[in-house]
């Protein structure tokens, strides 16, 4: 509830901790910090008062509610929505990290549908819509097992559909994925871009020399493809013998690292090819700033945020053709794309630029002037989503 003297009450919910910094929690972290002078924010995550006090968020919600991804405990949805009701949220806004999170891979489950009851308006963001055979069960499950889970799955989240206002997706292949695979309510889904860049804090860079530097940021694991990076590294490092290979990231999988470290081609490149782990947000930007080549060899991927980054800091970017990539890298515009999961591809396509500066600097002012174009910043994201909950919340 609102008056004039009191902001209207919404919530943001996610599952996870805002440590974690994924493209969920980057993007409900700066709208929290954006939207206070506007609405007074209820936060659900997997937190405590510490955690949020770290991240310098304790004092912009005015209150938290702590879920966490898949505990199961009986009743909790109904719970978590009763809590919502009491703190008087007029508004909740949901983002899922996949299409089957928040309790959905089993009809009437979700936190969404108890409160959706409850009379209480509910937005949802997608950030990674998954093919249709996967995300709802483990990927090492059979074939016949997968399914025959997917009726389950699919009427859960046509159910999550049909109690919200709207479903967002984060890139235009994941909101036309969604709309062919829930084809019903396909008419609810829509395509909102997320960022947490903002130029009144760091403008993007002149041109000028750059290292001889492949970078590559995202967390260290499977779905992020920097084994591809390496195998395609190898192919072409002799013919350009100043250059190497930057990862940074946190460790998604240890054992994805030991792959990484015991393969012939890191044996035979350590030395050009750096898996620096985690590094401090100052750091990163740092090395985006002066690295002359980003690369993004992801499986899968829902916008790509550090490829934002990228982009914005004056990189030549290269990216496999997948998921939200292409909407930032427009092939021979603003960057490459190489075929998905070709390592030969992507050797050629870093290669081409790396032998040709010329090349580079026209990506990397290509890049700069797209993100422009598509008004990919912090601000206009945060104005685009409190123009939404204006809109439902009548204020």
């Amino acid at each position: 509830m609102s008056t004039p003297d009191r902001p209207p009450t919404i919530a943001l919910c996610m599952e996870y901790p805002v440590a974690q910094m994924g493209g969920v929690e980057v993007l409900v972290t700066e709208l929290l910090r954006r939207l206070t002078t506007e609405f007074r924010i209820v936060l659900v995550s997997d937190d405590t008062p510490e955690t949020l006090a770290s991240a310098g968020l304790r004092e912009s919600c005015v209150a938290h509610l702590p879920w966490k991804f898949g505990a199961r405990r009986p009743g909790r949805a109904a719970l978590l929505a009763q809590a919502l009701s009491d703190h008087g949220v007029g508004l909740a806004h949901f983002h899922f990290g996949g299409t089957y999170c928040w309790d959905s891979r089993w009809p009437g489950r979700s936190p969404v549908l108890h409160l959706a009851r409850r009379g209480v308006p509910v937005l949802s963001t997608n950030h990674l819509v998954h093919p249709p055979l996967e995300g709802y069960c483990g990927p090492h499950r059979p074939a016949w097992f997968r399914l025959g889970m997917l009726p389950s799955a699919w009427i859960a989240h046509l159910q999550i559909l049909s109690a919200v206002r709207t479903e967002f997706t984060v890139s235009t292949r994941d909101r036309d994925a969604a709309r062919r695979l829930f084809w019903p309510l396909a008419r609810k889904i829509e395509l909102m871009y997320h960022s947490k860049l903002d130029p009144a804090c760091e403008p993007p860079p002149a041109p000028g020399p750059r290292e001889p530097l492949i970078l590559n940021v995202g967390t260290l694991g499977l779905r992020k493809g920097q084994i591809l990076l390496l195998e395609a590294f190898d192919l072409i490092a002799d013919d350009f013998p100043e250059w190497s290979v930057c990862c940074l990231g946190q460790v998604e999988q240890d054992d994805y690292r030991a792959r990484l470290e015991a393969h012939p081609a890191y044996v035979r490149r350590r030395n050009r090819f750096r898996i620096a782990g985690f590094t401090p947000e100052a750091e990163t930007v740092a090395t985006m700033r002066r690295a002359a080549v980003f690369a993004m060899p992801s499986l899968s991927e829902g916008l790509g945020l550090s490829l934002q980054e990228a982009l914005y800091r004056g990189c030549a970017c290269v990216g496999m053709a997948v998921g939200g990539i292409p909407d930032l890298i427009v092939d021979g515009v603003s960057g490459l794309l190489a075929e998905p999961q070709s390592v030969a591809d992507l050797a050629a396509k870093l290669a081409g630029l790396l032998r040709d500066p010329d090349l580079r600097m026209r990506l990397a002012r290509g890049g700069q002037e797209h993100l422009d174009a598509l008004a990919m910043t912090a601000p206009a994201m945060a104005h685009r989503h409190a123009e939404r909950y204006r809109a439902i919340l009548h204020c």
